[in-house]
C-alpha cells in the first residue's frame, strides 16, 4: 500500500516536472495588429520594424522559449481590428496583444481584451485603459498639453486655431492643447475637425482667421497637403504639430523644404542626447540603414516592455504575472528617457517640442524643449 502511494506520489511529480518542461518548450506567441491598410498605413513597416527588431535583439528568445510573432491588420476600423484581436486570441492563442496603432481601434480591441483575459500592450495613446491587463505608452489629452504652455509661452501666441482629425485620439489631443492654451490666457478662434482621406486642405486654411499660431493633428494625406498648401497660400503664423509630429523619416522627406520651421511634439527623435537613445540609434542603423522615427520608437519600446516583463516572470505569461510584473517595473525600457507606469497603466514620459530642419540629406525633427514627466490627463 506504501509502495503504490509512493509510486502515485512520483508520477505526480514527474508529471508536474513534465509540464513545466512542456510550459519552458512552448514558444511566446505575440500578436500585433498593426496599421498596413487604412488612415495610418504609412506607419505600418515602421512598426512591424520596431517590433521585429526589439525582439531580434533577444535573440527572438525570452526565459528560454522562443518567440513567434504574427501580424494582423487593423485597417482603421474598430470592428475589424476586434475580429483580428478575435483570431490572434482564439484561434493563434496569443500571449499578448500589441497594438493597434490608432485610438479608436486600441479603445475596441482594449474592451476586447478585458473580456478575453489578454495581456493588451497598445501603440497609440488613449485616457484610460478598457481592461485590468490594457496598456498605453501616453495619453491622448496629457501629451497635448505641453503643445499649448509651448505656444503660449515661448511662441508667445495669443490666439490659435486648431484642425484636427476627427477620431478619438484627434479629439483628445484637441482638448489637451485647448485646455493649456485658454488655462493661461490664451484664446481659440476656431476648431476644425478634418475626416479621413481628406487631401485638400484649402477650405480649412480659408477659415482658420488670423491666428498667432496654427495648432494641427492631421494624418496621411492631410498632413501633407495642410504642409504643402500653406505654403501655397503664404501664411506665416507658427505651425505646431501636437501630440503626433510626421516624424518617419520617409513622410518628412516627402514634405521637403516645406515644412522647414514648423513645430512638432512627440515622444521620440533619433537626436535626443542620451547613452541609451545613442546605442538604440546606432544598432538600428546598421540593421537598416537609417535612423528610427516615432513608430519604430513606440512599437520597440511596447515589445521591450513585455519582454522586460515576461524574462521578470522567467516566462510565465498569464494575464495576472505579466501585468504584475510590468507595473513592479521601476522604469520601462525606453530610449527616450525615463518611462515609468502609472497606477491606471498610462505610462509617465518625456515629451519633446521639436523644430523641422534639414540636415545634409535627411529632414529631421530637432529637439527644442522638453517636458519631463508628462502625466494622463
Amino acid at each position: 500500500m506504501k509502495v503504490a502511494r509512493l509510486m502515485l506520489f512520483v508520477l505526480f511529480l514527474l508529471s508536474i516536472a513534465s509540464a513545466s518542461f512542456a510550459q519552458s518548450d512552448e514558444p511566446i506567441r505575440v500578436g500585433v495588429i498593426l496599421p498596413l491598410t487604412g488612415a495610418a498605413a504609412a506607419v505600418g513597416p515602421e512598426v512591424q520594424m520596431g517590433i521585429e527588431f526589439a525582439f531580434a535583439q533577444v535573440g527572438n528568445e525570452i526565459a528560454g522559449r522562443p518567440v513567434e510573432i504574427i501580424f494582423e491588420d487593423e485597417t482603421d476600423d474598430p470592428a475589424q481590428a476586434v475580429a483580428r484581436a478575435r483570431k490572434l486570441v482564439e484561434e493563434d492563442g496569443v500571449d499578448v496583444i500589441i497594438g493597434p496603432q490608432l485610438a479608436h481601434t486600441g479603445a475596441a480591441v482594449g474592451a476586447y481584451a478585458e473580456q478575453a483575459g489578454v495581456v493588451h500592450i497598445a501603440l497609440g495613446a488613449a485616457d484610460g485603459p478598457e481592461s485590468a491587463h490594457t496598456f498605453y505608452p501616453g495619453s491622448g489629452r496629457g501629451d497635448a498639453y505641453p503643445t499649448g504652455v509651448f505656444a503660449y509661452e515661448e511662441l508667445g501666441a495669443r490666439s490659435a486655431a486648431v484642425l484636427y482629425a476627427d477620431y478619438l485620439f484627434g479629439e483628445q489631443s484637441r482638448d489637451g492643447f485647448v485646455e493649456a492654451f485658454t488655462e493661461l490666457g490664451g484664446e481659440i478662434l476656431s476648431e476644425q475637425p478634418i475626416g479621413f482621406g481628406v487631401a485638400d486642405m484649402a477650405p480649412y486654411l480659408e477659415n482658420i482667421g488670423d491666428a498667432d499660431v496654427v495648432a494641427v493633428l492631421l494624418l496621411n494625406p492631410s498632413d501633407f497637403a495642410f504642409v504643402r498648401q500653406y505654403r501655397e497660400f503664404g501664411l506665416d503664423a507658427p505651425v505646431i504639430f501636437i501630440s503626433n509630429a510626421p516624424q518617419e523619416a520617409p513622410l518628412l522627406t516627402a514634405m521637403g523644404d516645406d515644412v522647414i520651421g514648423m513645430y512638432g511634439s512627440s515622444w521620440y527623435s533619433p537626436l535626443i542626447d542620451s547613452e541609451e537613445n545613442g546605442a538604440f540609434v546606432g544598432a538600428f542603423i546598421e540593421a537598416y540603414e537609417r535612423p528610427p522615427g516615432m513608430a519604430v520608437h513606440v512599437a520597440f519600446s511596447a515589445a521591450s516592455m513585455f519582454i522586460a516583463a515576461a524574462e521578470a516572470t522567467s516566462g510565465d505569461t498569464s494575464p495576472e504575472a505579466i501585468t504584475e510584473a510590468i507595473l513592479a517595473l521601476e522604469e520601462l525600457p525606453n530610449p527616450s528617457g525615463v518611462v515609468t507606469m502609472s497606477e491606471g497603466r498610462v505610462a509617465i514620459h518625456p515629451q519633446y517640442i521639436f523644430q523641422a530642419d534639414r540636415l545634409d540629406d535627411f529632414y529631421v525633427w530637432v529637439p527644442i524643449q522638453t517636458f519631463d514627466a508628462v502625466e494622463p490627463r
